[in-house]
């Protein structure tokens, strides 16, 4: 994961940061998840997510020796764990039809992964706005449903699954004009 987590740093000063960061603190916001969530799976997806946050924001981060650098993850792992217990507590059963809406006609890997570079793939994510790249990045990466991601960003299952369509479309566009220039 941490070569994700790279890719969404422009910095290469910020990005030998963030993989001291993540060397520094990943077993400690592991311990963190497993001991709020009380399973390795769950644990694990909280450790990606919170790094995935914690990317999006690492540009606040200057020592990653200091208290506060590891405050930061800590209070990272902490909410994201709690959210995923929250959601896995009132989660209702899980709708085959959610599935549909991922696995369509316009599936993403035949569209636009076997025809792009990882470079060009890499660079359109970064286009995204932070809405597109995450509800893109739970349902495909981490395999959340539609209505699981609806839940965990706090949207309504219908918004997410017009951001999901129109990120997709982005990330289309944006390969196939790089393609063809």
């Amino acid at each position: 994961m941490l070569p994700i987590f790279l890719s969404m740093i422009d910095n290469e000063e910020d990005k030998s940061l963030f993989e001291e960061f993540y060397k520094l603190y990943r077993q400690d916001m592991f311990k963190i998840a497993d001991r709020i969530l009380k399973n390795e799976s769950d644990a694990e997806d909280a450790v990606s997510e919170a790094f995935f946050r914690i990317a999006n924001n690492f540009s606040k981060i200057k020592d990653v020796h200091i208290k506060q650098s590891r405050a930061f993850a800590a209070v990272t792992i902490e909410n994201v764990a709690k959210n995923i217990y929250v959601y896995k507590r009132n989660r209702p059963a899980q709708n085959i039809e959610d599935f549909d809406d991922i696995w369509d006609d316009e599936n993403l890997e035949d569209d636009v992964v076997i025809n792009a570079s990882v470079d060009t793939i890499i660079n359109a994510l970064k286009s995204l706005t932070e809405n597109y790249y995450s509800v893109l990045y739970m349902t495909i990466v981490c395999g959340y449903s539609i209505s699981e991601v609806s839940a965990l960003l706090g949207l309504t299952r219908e918004n997410t699954k017009k951001i999901y369509a129109r990120a997709k479309r982005k990330i289309r566009e944006i390969t196939e004009s790089e393609l063809f220039i």
